[in-house]
Protein backbone atom coordinates (compact mmCIF):
# COMPACT_ATOMS: atom_id res chain seq x y z
CA UNK A 1 0.00 0.00 0.00
CA UNK A 2 1.46 3.39 -1.02
CA UNK A 3 1.70 6.39 1.27
CA UNK A 4 -1.44 8.08 -0.07
CA UNK A 5 -3.36 4.78 0.18
CA UNK A 6 -2.32 4.45 3.83
CA UNK A 7 -3.30 8.05 4.48
CA UNK A 8 -6.65 7.57 2.73
CA UNK A 9 -7.32 4.41 4.77
CA UNK A 10 -6.66 6.33 8.00
CA UNK A 11 -8.95 9.17 6.87
CA UNK A 12 -11.70 6.65 6.03
CA UNK A 13 -11.38 4.90 9.38
CA UNK A 14 -11.49 8.16 11.33
CA UNK A 15 -14.48 9.39 9.33
CA UNK A 16 -16.30 6.06 9.90
CA UNK A 17 -15.84 6.67 13.62
CA UNK A 18 -17.36 10.15 13.43
CA UNK A 19 -14.05 12.02 13.46
CA UNK A 20 -14.03 14.55 10.65
CA UNK A 21 -10.66 14.28 8.97
CA UNK A 22 -9.69 15.65 5.56
CA UNK A 23 -6.78 16.08 3.22
CA UNK A 24 -6.01 19.81 2.94
CA UNK A 25 -2.49 19.80 1.58
CA UNK A 26 -1.70 18.42 -1.83
CA UNK A 27 1.27 18.89 -4.10
CA UNK A 28 0.15 21.96 -6.05
CA UNK A 29 2.09 21.08 -9.19
CA UNK A 30 -0.03 17.93 -9.57
CA UNK A 31 -3.34 19.77 -9.54
CA UNK A 32 -4.88 19.60 -12.99
CA UNK A 33 -4.46 23.30 -13.83
CA UNK A 34 -0.73 23.40 -13.07
CA UNK A 35 -0.07 20.01 -14.59
CA UNK A 36 -1.80 21.02 -17.85
CA UNK A 37 -0.68 24.65 -18.01
CA UNK A 38 2.92 24.14 -16.96
CA UNK A 39 3.55 20.50 -17.79
CA UNK A 40 4.43 19.38 -14.28
CA UNK A 41 4.47 15.66 -13.54
CA UNK A 42 4.86 13.38 -10.56
CA UNK A 43 8.52 13.30 -9.68
CA UNK A 44 9.20 16.97 -10.43
CA UNK A 45 8.93 17.99 -6.76
CA UNK A 46 9.36 14.84 -4.65
CA UNK A 47 9.31 16.56 -1.26
CA UNK A 48 6.02 18.33 -2.02
CA UNK A 49 4.61 15.03 -3.30
CA UNK A 50 5.66 13.12 -0.19
CA UNK A 51 4.09 15.73 2.06
CA UNK A 52 0.92 15.80 -0.04
CA UNK A 53 0.68 12.00 -0.04
CA UNK A 54 1.17 11.62 3.71
CA UNK A 55 -0.51 14.61 5.35
CA UNK A 56 -4.01 14.81 6.80
CA UNK A 57 -5.78 17.35 8.98
CA UNK A 58 -7.01 16.19 12.36
CA UNK A 59 -9.75 17.95 14.34
CA UNK A 60 -7.79 19.62 17.14
CA UNK A 61 -8.43 23.11 18.48
CA UNK A 62 -7.44 25.03 21.64
CA UNK A 63 -10.74 24.59 23.51
CA UNK A 64 -11.24 20.95 22.59
CA UNK A 65 -12.14 18.94 25.70
CA UNK A 66 -9.40 16.49 26.70
CA UNK A 67 -11.87 13.61 26.42
CA UNK A 68 -12.29 14.37 22.70
CA UNK A 69 -8.52 14.62 22.26
CA UNK A 70 -8.27 11.14 23.79
CA UNK A 71 -10.97 9.79 21.45
CA UNK A 72 -9.22 11.21 18.38
CA UNK A 73 -5.77 9.95 19.37
CA UNK A 74 -7.01 6.48 20.36
CA UNK A 75 -8.99 6.12 17.13
CA UNK A 76 -6.01 7.37 15.13
CA UNK A 77 -3.72 4.82 16.80
CA UNK A 78 -6.13 2.00 15.94
CA UNK A 79 -6.49 3.19 12.33
CA UNK A 80 -2.74 3.45 11.82
CA UNK A 81 -2.05 0.01 13.28
CA UNK A 82 -4.79 -1.67 11.19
Amino acid sequence: MGNSAIRDHVVDELNKNGIGTVVNYRAIHLLSYFAKALGYRRGDFPNAERIGDETLSLPFYPTMPIHFVDVVTETLARAVSA
